[in-house]
């Protein structure tokens, strides 16, 4: 059991540093990433808060928004028009039936 435990201890060794390793790289370079795309929807949800400002101001759209001032939604306003006219004429004519047939 000895004679086991001492040839394949470095191999056991190798395998925990490279485990803890790649463990540690992984952790970090995805800590960063998740730094980066949080980043990066900020800058994106800027961005779209600012062009829907700018489509308001401009009278394109009107939009629901909270207490924050954060977009919740699109106004939509509709407007209709009817007009209608009519006109009627007749021509009146007496038509005389003979009530005696032969």
């Amino acid at each position: 059991m000895i004679d086991f435990l001492v040839e394949y201890a470095p191999t056991f060794l190798s395998v925990l540093v490279g485990a803890l390793v790649t463990f540690v790289a992984a952790r970090i370079y995805y800590q960063k990433a998740s730094k980066d795309l949080f980043d990066e929807a900020q800058e994106l949800r800027r961005l779209n808060n600012l062009t829907l400002r700018a489509m308001e101001e401009a009278g394109l759209c009107e939009f629901n928004t909270d207490e924050n001032g954060n977009v919740r939604g699109l106004k939509i306003s509709l407007s209709g028009h009817i007009r209608s006219s009519s006109s009627m004429s007749a021509t009146p004519s007496v038509t005389r039936r003979n009530e005696n047939k032969i």
